[in-house]
C-alpha cells in the first residue's frame, strides 16, 4: 500500500493559490487618471481554463503602457458585477467598494456575458469553489480536451445560467454615475464574442449584445465593441473560447492605451 504523505503529522499542508488581482488598483497614488470598471471576470488574464484566481490582463496592460509611453499614472479598480441586476442602484452601493483616491474619470460597465452561458449543476457555493479550485490546476494541454467533453455535455444537456431581463438597469447606472461623478466618462464595453458553442449559445450570445447595445444607446453611454479586434479567434481566448489569455489581453490593453492617452490630452 502506498503512503500518503500528506496525511503524516506535522506534514505541510499544500499552499492555496492565491486570487492575483485581489487589491489591484493600477499605479499607486497620486494619479493622472483613475478608471473603475463594473463588471466580471474578462479582466483577468487566463492561460488555460477559466477561473478567479488570474492576474490582471487588459487593465494592467492598459496601465503599464501608459505610463511607459505617455508618462501617464493611472489608477485602476475592478469592481466584480456579473449581471445588470448587480450593478449598483444608487449612491451608496456606487460608492460601496470604491477605493481610489478621488473620484473616476472615466467609468467603464462590462457586464451580461452570463446571459449566454449554460450549465448543468447550478450556483452552488460547494459547485462554484469546487470548479474553480479545479481549473485552477489544469494546464493548457489538459484544459483543451476537458473543455470538449463539457461542451459535449452543455449542448445536450445545458440550460441557461440566467434570464435576461434588461429593465432599465442600464439608464439607472448611468444616472447614479452621473449624479455622484458629474465629471466622468461613462463607456460600456460590449461582452466579447464567444468562439464555441456548447458553454456558450452563440446566436444568443449576439441577442444578449444587441440588447445591451440598446440599452447604452438609450442611457446615452458609448458604446466599446472589440469584435474587429478580436474576432472569434480562439488563440486569443483561454479555454472556455471566451476569456482572453495574454495575447487577446494585450490587444484590448492596446485599445484602452490609445484611448486613455487621448482622453487624457484632451
Amino acid at each position: 500500500m502506498g503512503v500518503d504523505q500528506g496525511s503524516r503529522v506535522g506534514a505541510p499542508r499544500p499552499r492555496r493559490r492565491r486570487d492575483r488581482a485581489a487589491g489591484w488598483l493600477g499605479l499607486p497614488e497620486p494619479a493622472d487618471l483613475r478608471v473603475v470598471r463594473f463588471g466580471a471576470c474578462e479582466f483577468r488574464a487566463m492561460p488555460a481554463a477559466h477561473n478567479s484566481l488570474e492576474p490582471v490582463g487588459y487593465p494592467a496592460v492598459a496601465v503599464d503602457g501608459l505610463l511607459r509611453e505617455h508618462g501617464m499614472r493611472v489608477a485602476w479598480q475592478n469592481i466584480f458585477c456579473l449581471d445588470l441586476d448587480d450593478l449598483p442602484a444608487d449612491e451608496p452601493a456606487l460608492l460601496q467598494h470604491y477605493r481610489l483616491a478621488a473620484a473616476p474619470d472615466v467609468v467603464v460597465v462590462q457586464v451580461g456575458a452570463i446571459y449566454a452561458i449554460t450549465q448543468v449543476l447550478g450556483e452552488r457555493e460547494l459547485v462554484l469553489r469546487t470548479r474553480n479550485a479545479l481549473a485552477a490546476r489544469l494546464s493548457p494541454g489538459v484544459a483543451r480536451p476537458a473543455y470538449r467533453v463539457i461542451d459535449t455535455i452543455l449542448r445536450r444537456y445545458g440550460r441557461p445560467y440566467r434570464t435576461l431581463r434588461e429593465d432599465g438597469q442600464v439608464a439607472r447606472f448611468a444616472r447614479v454615475v452621473r449624479d455622484a461623478w458629474p465629471q466622468a466618462t461613462v463607456v460600456m464595453e460590449i461582452p466579447f464574442q464567444a468562439c464555441r458553442e456548447g458553454q456558450w449559445r452563440l446566436a444568443w450570445s449576439e441577442t444578449v449584445r444587441s440588447t445591451l447595445r440598446r440599452a447604452a444607446d438609450e442611457a446615452g453611454i458609448e458604446v466599446v465593441n472589440h469584435d474587429e479586434r478580436l474576432g472569434r479567434r480562439p488563440e486569443l481566448r483561454c479555454r472556455n473560447g471566451y476569456n482572453l489569455n495574454a495575447r487577446g489581453s494585450e490587444i484590448v490593453g492596446r485599445h484602452w492605451i490609445e484611448r486613455l492617452a487621448g482622453l487624457h490630452r484632451a
